[in-house]
């Protein structure tokens, strides 16, 4: 009924560092307004399974990255909560409950995947040990050429430890192994793909802080990694590069109040979509006079960082 995608790290260093940890969804799931670098990279071994595991990925190293906008759901895509926008790539249209991330369509230029038994990613709570199967099927279009997708995914965390990679040292960090079957049908030709990819994630960060994964297909092999250039949560931004709004609730004018110099300032709704605000930059004052009452989230850039906060028209 769904599928799958994931990540993790942890070593000892005291005996209160053997604690397994367990990752709820809303240590987890991103809040629509946030946004996340991750960077390609050359492949690297996933290393071992186990308990208290020190993963030392420092080797990846990055030939490209995305940009991932949390967006609100499209009506489009009956059932999901969020659109994750990969920027120029692709978007995941996912539906992000208590106990499981599901991904309801993927969208790339070349082809549309529309799941009618959704592709799960996630269950939750989720600690070392934890395992499911599930199966999941959808159509795809490629280009006007429609296909029948079936598939499996078996997913275990098999490991808990540090994470090592370009972006810093990880503590209290799960490993997911994902191992997935597809079988794309047109007319009764079947292309069968396999993939096994390893994930880690970590409660508070809001993003996999990496991805290596293999591909098999054809009887050819394909191996690919990610990892996280950005791994603070929302939360997080804001105690680093604090805004806040006044008034708050507001009517017309809004003055942020942010200690460093403003590059950029986007307002979204809740839906994700950019709505178009008049900002005043020698005052730091947005004009919101003409959005319609309800509640928005400001988002600033700075030299690379970036701080949202919430905000109510009246």
């Amino acid at each position: 009924m769904k599928n799958t995608l994931l990540f993790s790290a942890f070593s000892i260093f005291g005996l209160s560092a053997f604690a397994q940890p367990t990752i709820q969804s809303t240590d987890f799931y991103p809040t629509i307004g946030e946004s996340f670098i991750v960077h390609q990279s050359d492949y690297v071994s996933p290393g071992p399974a186990g308990n208290n595991v020190t993963w030392d990925l420092s080797g990846l190293s990055s030939i490209g990255s995305i940009t991932v906008n949390t967006l609100g759901p499209d009506a489009s895509y009956p059932g999901s909560t969020h659109n994750l926008e990969y920027v120029g790539t692709s978007n995941l249209h996912v539906a992000l409950n208590p106990s499981e991330f599901l991904i309801n369509a993927e969208i790339t230029p070349n082809a549309e995947v529309v799941y009618s038994d959704p592709h799960k990613m996630y269950q939750f709570p989720m600690t070392m040990g934890s395992a499911f199967t599930d199966n999941f099927s959808g159509t795809i279009d490629q280009q006007g050429l429609t296909m029948q997708r079936s598939g499996t995914v078996t997913v275990d965390v098999d490991g808990y430890g540090t994470l090592i990679t370009p972006a810093g040292t990880f503590q209290n960090v799960l490993r997911v192994r994902n191992v997935k079957n597809v079988q794309d049908d047109f007319m009764g030709n079947v292309i069968e793909t396999d993939i096994e990819m390893y994930t880690w994630i970590k409660a508070g960060t809001h993003i996999e802080l990496a991805n290596i994964q293999t591909i098999s297909m054809m009887g050819q092999s394909m191996n690919a990694a990610m990892f996280s250039g950005n791994v603070l949560s929302l939360e997080n931004q804001s105690l680093i590069n604090p805004l806040t709004l006044y008034p708050n609730p507001a009517l017309d004018i809004v003055t942020l109040q942010y200690d460093l110099e403003i590059d950029n300032v986007e307002v979204f709704d809740l839906n994700g979509r950019s709505i178009a605000v008049d900002f005043n930059a020698p005052s730091k004052s947005i004009d919101i006079s003409n959005l319609n009452t309800g509640i928005y989230y400001v988002t600033v850039i700075s030299n690379n960082s970036k701080s949202v906060q919430k905000l109510l028209k009246r």
